[in-house]
């Protein structure tokens, strides 16, 4: 196996310095009978930190990042799925919004 291969095929860019991050659109979930997925509120995970540094003030413990945005929307620019280990601070079931 050659070093890149295992990689997707999907070319990686980062997000521009400085320029916000385009923000994940909602996506219909097949799997879930066509239920609409959106990012999920980085301020209501219990991994999400925020790290009082200019130009990286918030930061995923989870993943082990920081960025000048929300990790949520880091993670789907570069991955292109929405984030999969969400826990929300209170412990509640979130399956169940209405």
């Amino acid at each position: 196996m050659m070093c890149g291969e295992a990689l997707s095929n999907k070319a990686f860019s980062p997000p521009v310095r400085g320029a916000p991050a385009a923000r994940p659109p909602r996506v219909e979930d097949e799997a879930d009978g066509g239920a609409v997925q959106k990012a999920p509120n980085c301020y209501k995970c219990k991994y999400f930190m925020i790290t009082h540094r200019a130009g990286k003030a918030r930061a995923c413990t989870m993943f082990g990042f920081k960025s000048d945005e929300m990790p949520s929307y880091v993670l789907y620019n570069v991955s292109g799925i929405h984030c999969m280990k969400f826990e929300d601070k209170d412990g509640a079931d979130t399956s169940d919004e209405s």
